[in-house]
Formats: C-alpha cells, structure tokens, sequence
C-alpha cells in the first residue's frame, strides 16, 4: 500500500466516524436504559475520540478533515431506522454493519506503510472492539461487553 493510498484510507476511516458519531448520537436518544445508554455513549465517544486522533495523520498527509454533511446524513438516517429501545435490533443491524469494516481494518493493518503501521493497528484494534461488543451482547454477555472499547478512550464515561 502507497502512502497515497494509506491517507486516502485514512480519509475514509474519518468519513466512518463522522458517521459512526452521527448514528450512536441518534441511537443514543433511542434508549432510556442507564447501562444501554453508558454503552451506547461509549461508543459514541470512541468515533469522536478515533476521528481526532486521525485528524494530523491525514492533514500531515495532505488529505482532508472536511466534515461531509452525506456521512453524517447516512449516519443519522440507519439510527433512525432503528426501532427505539430495540436493543436487540441495534446489536443486529451494528454486528451486521461492522463486519466488512473490521475486515478492511485487519487487511490495511497488514499491508500498511510501516511508518503507519501503529495507528492502521489502532483501527483494526478499534473496529475488532465494537465487533467484539456486539459478539457478546448477541451471545448474551453483556455484562463485560463494553470494556475493550472503554479501554481504548481518553476520556471514559462515567459507568452508571
């Protein structure tokens, strides 16, 4: 993988969190539940926290950090067609969405220019996190199921 290819990447990621922040936003008002709600907030914070931390990569790299208003419409539109306080159908439709994400996290980590090699592990370490999280809630164990995204932020919420 070019660098060019790499930021190009990297531009995209952005774009997936712009929307992520969109969508948990959305399905967070969806959810009166504190546990949900502290799951679903942490996930949200995880997009927000992810996308600033991409933000030099891609500037150092010449691309750009514009926030398109498309990802963010997407983002809003799929948390609007989940049912509210369908927790099961929120689980299904992000394990479902996820997937071809976290795959195309684990293949750039690999082929990524070695000088970007820590931050495309990061991501692949972020998706498989959310992936993760949504394996165990449809398994039934949520109790822990959040604790590997938590573990990645800066700035936790406060568990309830």
């Amino acid at each position: 993988m070019t660098v060019e290819e790499f930021r190009d990447c990297l531009v995209g990621y952005y774009q997936s969190e712009i929307l992520g922040e969109a969508f948990f936003g959305g399905i967070l008002a969806k959810f009166e539940d504190p546990g949900h709600r502290y799951k679903v907030g942490s996930l949200l914070q995880l997009e927000t926290e992810t996308k600033a931390r991409l933000r030099p990569t891609i500037l150092e790299l010449g691309g750009s950090v514009d926030e398109l208003d498309s990802s963010r419409e997407t983002g809003r539109n799929v948390a609007a067609s989940i049912s509210a306080g369908n927790w099961d159908e929120f689980i299904a439709a992000l394990n479902k969405v996820g997937e071809p994400l976290t795959n195309r996290q684990r293949e750039v980590s690999r082929i990524a220019p070695l000088s970007y090699r820590e931050l495309a592990l990061s991501m692949k370490v972020h998706g498989e996190s959310i992936q993760d999280f949504t394996e165990l809630e449809l398994a039934g164990e949520g109790a822990n199921s959040i604790n590997d995204v938590v573990a990645q932020l800066k700035f936790p919420l406060q568990r309830p």
